[in-house]
């Protein structure tokens, strides 16, 4: 599971690189720098059994596809959209 995680987490930069570039080439612009997110944990998901959390993971990584997905609807270009799919 350890390995799993770190190779999302691995995508996840990999990914920000590609949208940083992308953003670099078409504005001129560089990305804000990457702040340390404050992390708080609700109450409901404290003290997870592993299956909840990989539920609750799945879930968010759903939201986050959808999201993706409605970008890149919205788009012409055909690199931008490749890149939110």
């Amino acid at each position: 599971m350890r390995q799993k995680l770190l190779s999302l987490a691995e995508r996840e930069i990999v990914h920000r690189a590609h949208l940083e570039r992308r953003l670099r080439e078409e504005t001129g612009e560089t990305a804000p720098p990457i702040e340390s997110p404050v992390v708080s944990v609700a109450p409901e998901i404290r003290n997870l059994t592993m299956t909840r959390a990989l539920k609750i993971v799945l879930e968010r990584e759903r939201e986050s596809e959808s999201k993706y997905r409605f970008l890149a609807e919205r788009v012409q270009d055909p690199e931008i959209i490749q890149l939110f799919l």
